[in-house]
């Protein structure tokens, strides 16, 4: 019986050592390249923010304006010196922010076996006929040949990303506002009830919120108390909710001012002598329950330019 030929056993182990050593030296290149680089970009954004820095403009550093008691502008006044262009031009740094790595090796290791045996016989025959004769020999040979192969392959990857910095920002110039103020706040919660039908105890079926809006100057008098400014309309939005207005004094919902009147003994809309506006918001559950959900609402008041908000829990 023939012998089989097997090949020796291939192994790329020291050629995967040899890739990840190679790999391992890219990385270390790489580190050394990305820190290089962002000192050169720290160099050259401190740079430019030194050029900034030295070179003057004449430019508005404060912008002032005047409001009278309707919120209306009456006056802007626009305040100049000499400032570094830094303040007008925001000088650009960056940073690395990634840095990947991609890259492919490929290793293959072949080993080969081969063997050649030949068998050999001689013989001769002789045929005489009529005088002639003839002869010859014969042989034999056979050979084998065995392979292996080993493979190893992979990829790694690079990607590198550069962006600038979130964390550099230049101030701007102060805005300055000369005028009166509004200010709003509320009373609490207050919850309308019923008994419950099905057992003990009351459900709720409204809450309502009374909120005070008071406009007022922005100097204070002699006492140091807030100077109150009367009879100007005051804009305000619930965001939907349902409000009446309030009379200031007696707290009661204030009747729809007669239009015959000149002028309206009470306008819904416009400050009082104290310079108050109030409403009543309220709110109506679809079926009476035991646990309302309080939400959260924001109450927005505006004369003219001046506004203020407020939010309340009803």
């Amino acid at each position: 019986m023939p012998q089989i030929l097997i090949a020796a056993r291939p192994n790329v182990i020291d050629e995967q050592k040899a890739a990840g050593l190679s790999f391992g030296k890219l990385i270390e290149i790489t580190g050394l390249a990305v820190a290089e680089t962002q000192n050169l970009l720290n160099d050259t954004g401190a740079e430019a923010a030194t050029a900034l820095a030295e070179t003057t403009v004449e430019v508005i550093a404060v912008h002032e304006r005047t409001m009278n008691d309707a919120g209306q502008i009456i006056a802007a006044t626009t305040h100049t010196r000499s400032l570094p262009l830094l303040t007008l031009i925001d000088p650009v740094f960056y940073k690395w922010t990634s840095v990947r790595l991609q890259g492919s090796f490929f290793a293959r290791e072949v080993t080969r076996e081969s063997q050649v045996k030949t068998q050999h016989a001689a013989g001769s025959v002789s045929i005489d006929k009529g005088g002639l004769s003839a002869s010859g020999s014969f042989g034999a040979s056979s050979s084998q040949v065995a392979t292996a192969s080993d493979t190893s392959l992979g990829s790694m990857r690079l990607c590198a990303q550069l962006e600038p910095r979130d964390d550099v920002r230049i101030p701007r110039p102060t805005q300055v506002i000369q005028g009166p103020r509004l200010e709003l706040f509320d009373g609490g919660v207050l919850v309308e009830t019923v008994s419950n039908p099905e057992g003990e105890g009351t459900l709720v079926v409204a809450s309502t919120v009374d909120v005070t809006v008071i406009y007022f100057k922005q100097d204070l008098d002699d006492q140091g108390n807030p100077v109150p400014i009367p009879g100007q309309k005051v804009s305000i939005d619930t965001a939907g909710m349902p409000f009446v207005y309030l009379d200031p004094v007696t707290l009661a919902v204030a009747p729809e001012p007669d239009p015959e009147d000149e002028p309206p003994a009470f306008i819904l809309d416009r400050t009082d002598s104290s310079g108050r506006v109030m409403i009543r918001l309220r709110r109506r559950f679809p079926e009476p329950t035991a646990d309302p959900q309080r939400i959260d609402l924001v109450v927005a008041a505006r004369v003219g330019l001046v506004a203020d908000n407020h939010t309340v829990k009803i």
